[in-house]
């Protein structure tokens, strides 16, 4: 019987280890319109779990992001060679205003990640 309850009790374990497993690989969708909303980017990139959406956006050539880093995080000043004068980059997390920055945002399977220059009012 204490072989039994062992067994299912090891048994279990390897199920548990093998259900909290997770690679943090997958793609990522990243768009990037202008404030006309003209789109300037719209792929899909593939990650890894070393990657950062900083590196992702820095290293690409297509977007090759520039920034400001500030006691706050990074502050985008730049993304697919457009600048933002008078404006900034807006970062929406599918669909839904992101409520931190860009520095915060994780990588995750399937998520679109989309960035609008917006005028400051």
């Amino acid at each position: 019987m204490k072989k039994l309850f062992a067994f299912l009790f090891i048994l279990l374990l390897f199920v548990l280890a093998a259900c909290g497993q997770n690679d943090e690989s997958g793609i990522v969708r990243i768009i990037i319109k202008d404030a006309e909303s003209t789109v300037l980017f719209d792929e899909e990139l593939d990650f890894t779990k070393t990657d950062t959406l900083i590196g992702l956006l820095e290293n690409h050539e297509e977007i090759t992001m520039k920034g400001e880093t500030s006691e706050y995080g990074l502050y985008i000043t730049e993304l697919c060679g457009v600048k933002a004068e008078e404006a900034y980059w807006a970062v929406y997390i599918d669909g839904e205003y992101a409520m931190v920055g860009v520095s915060q945002i994780p990588l995750t399977n399937q998520t679109e990640i989309e960035f609008i220059l917006t005028p400051f009012e």
